[in-house]
């Protein structure tokens, strides 16, 4: 075996490492083929979490990241997933998210630290022990309950954080530190009640040491990238540090787990370095043929929250003008990408009118180079339509 430090790195086209992070992120799968609880769990263990999202300008992400991956998706599906069968539980990665309950335990270190977080204490004070001895003392006698189930006080404070309301802080700060989970969501909003509840294997779990903490997150988030640069895989679960990653990556490749690699821009003028798991080669020869069809992505889809690699690997630079002023937007307040086979071929903003049950495209840009042909503009319109008869439909 050829030793590391001998080893030249191989480059990673761009378009190679979008077609194995589609794959990973379940893009390559026929989005026809039909679709259950089973099947959609197994689609969310590949992708490592769904990213959770309040905005409801055309729908909640989840069920659009979902969508795009089934036709056949339904909400109730991800619903029995997580409050019937508790095979998902509901907590932080970069963002809010859908997890598999399997890797629970390595969510105990991430509860630990929040205990000593001093953003809750600056914004409880001497309040947050009586708050949340308070709100722990009503879930355990009346179970679930919702932040509208604790009555406004006179002598509360309204100016918290996103409005936040001391017992919702209290709420959030028990979510946070793992002694509350979310059992359910009505209408959006999370009913909380104690994890040993939700997830009675919490009290068997043993916590994981720092390497054995590190080790998970580098591997699965690898098996997730399958090629990336040390901060890719660092904020991939948003969990370790990027030093971290990278005294792993040394030792993973001294065991031929994986190998450093270059990888190519989409404009081909420039390689960053990375890694790459040893037999990325043999896998991207058994990809499945790329879904000849246009499929409009959320704009928390996986394959985009990273800007930096959108953009190098798609040749796409993308952000979400929702929090940017209206004055200086440049495409809109919910664009909404679209994804032809393996390229990201436009942008569309996008409002969807539930009291008249109509889809809105407010405008397309499409990207240089594009050529609109009446061939592209029906797979468009197909995509359209089922997108529409998804949202008219949940």
């Amino acid at each position: 075996m050829q030793k590391r430090a001998d080893r030249q790195p191989e480059v990673i086209t761009a378009r190679q490492a979008r077609l194995l992070l589609m794959h990973s992120q379940g893009l390559l799968h026929n989005p026809a083929r039909r679709t259950g609880p089973g099947t959609l769990m197994k689609c969310i263990e590949r992708m490592g979490f769904v990213q959770i999202d309040t905005i409801y300008t055309v729908a909640r992400a989840h069920h659009l990241i979902l969508h795009a991956r089934f036709d056949g998706y339904s909400p109730e599906h991800l619903r029995k997933l997580h409050e019937k069968d508790r095979l998902l539980f509901e907590h932080m990665t970069h963002d809010a998210s859908y997890i598999p309950s399997k890797w629970l335990r390595y969510w105990l270190p991430r509860f630990e630290r929040q205990y000593d977080n001093p953003w809750w204490h600056r914004r409880m004070g001497d309040d947050l022990k009586g708050m949340t001895e308070m709100v722990l003392r009503r879930i355990t006698k009346e179970g679930p309950l919702l932040s509208s189930d604790f009555p406004v006080c006179k002598e509360q404070k309204t100016e918290a954080w996103w409005g936040w309301r001391p017992s919702k802080t209290a709420l959030e700060y028990l979510w946070r530190t793992g002694r509350l989970a979310v059992s359910r969501r009505d209408n959006f909003r999370k009913a909380y009640d104690l994890i040993e509840r939700v997830h009675p294997e919490i009290s068997t779990m043993t916590r994981p040491t720092k390497a054995e903490t590190i080790d998970w997150a580098c591997t699965t988030a690898l098996e997730r990238l399958m090629a990336a640069t040390p901060g890719e895989i660092s904020d991939f679960w948003a969990a370790i540090r990027v030093n971290d990653v990278r005294e792993w990556c040394v030792k993973a490749e001294e065991k031929n787990i994986i190998h450093r690699v270059l990888l190519e821009s989409a404009d081909g003028k420039k390689t960053v370095p990375g890694y790459a798991l040893s037999d990325w080669k043999q896998r991207l020869r058994k990809l499945p043929p790329v879904p000849d069809r246009v499929r409009f992505l959320a704009p928390f889809d996986p394959v985009l929250r990273d800007r930096a690699r959108t953009l190098r690997i798609f040749g796409f630079d993308y952000r979400f003008e929702g929090f940017v002023p209206a004055k200086k937007r440049i495409y809109g307040y919910y664009v909404m990408p679209l994804l032809y086979r393996d390229r990201l071929i436009a942008r569309a903003d996008m409002k969807m009118h539930r009291d008249r049950g109509e889809l809105e495209v407010k405008n397309m840009f499409y990207e240089p180079g594009i050529k609109q042909t009446s061939a592209l503009h029906k797979k468009i319109d197909a995509a359209l339509d089922r997108l529409a008869d998804f949202l008219a439909g949940n």
